[in-house]
């Protein structure tokens, strides 16, 4: 199945896999197929997948379960895909104000990481990827893949893709912001 059958299929976007067998295997299947039509039929048979899927259906989910955790042995690197929701309806970053922007949600997140291998062999340089299912995060997803593993940016590029983005985000909050906000909730007592 192609990501556009995916996004046809019924259950789309498989807000129920908790519970759902069929939805959960399915959105497996999906993530699956982003990494592959980001990365084409050449590089997508290197990934070796590092962690399994989390389906985060205990009794207290703790959210941003994982999709796909995986490295390119050849490339010395690899990503790490979770999957973010907004549970508790927060506003959009874009649409936050005042001292919602510190709590708001962001659909698409990403940093620089580094990961030891299941074998405890090395450090491997990965991406991570915090993706919600709407078009604009999964498109950023596949930006991103492609940046990191096909064009081979180097981390401190990435960082400095990340500041940039911080920067000119108009509604986020300054450095400046943050400190008097952690103030403020300091004396508050919370």
């Amino acid at each position: 199945m192609k990501l556009s059958d995916f996004k046809n299929h019924p259950l789309f976007p498989f807000s129920d896999f908790r519970e759902n067998d069929a939805s959960f295997q399915l959105l497996i299947d999906f993530w699956k197929q982003l990494v592959k039509e980001s990365l084409g039929d050449e590089l997508f048979p290197e990934c070796e997948t590092l962690q399994d899927y989390e389906r985060d259906n205990g009794p207290e989910p703790f959210h941003n379960p994982v999709m796909f955790d995986f490295w390119v042995p050849s490339l010395n690197r690899g990503a790490r895909i979770t999957l973010t929701e907004n549970f508790d309806n927060s506003p959009l970053l874009v649409d936050a104000k005042e001292d919602e922007r510190f709590s708001a949600y962001d659909p698409f997140i990403f940093y620089m990481s580094f990961r030891r291998l299941p074998d405890d062999s090395k450090d491997i340089e990965q991406i991570v990827l915090c993706s919600d299912m709407s078009d604009s995060s999964l498109e950023a997803t596949q930006e991103k893949l492609r940046d990191f593993l096909i064009d081979q940016v180097s981390a401190d590029e990435i960082e400095q893709m990340i500041e940039n983005g911080i920067k000119n985000m108009p509604n986020y909050p300054t450095k400046e912001e943050w400190d008097e906000y952690w103030d403020r909730m300091s004396e508050d007592g919370n």
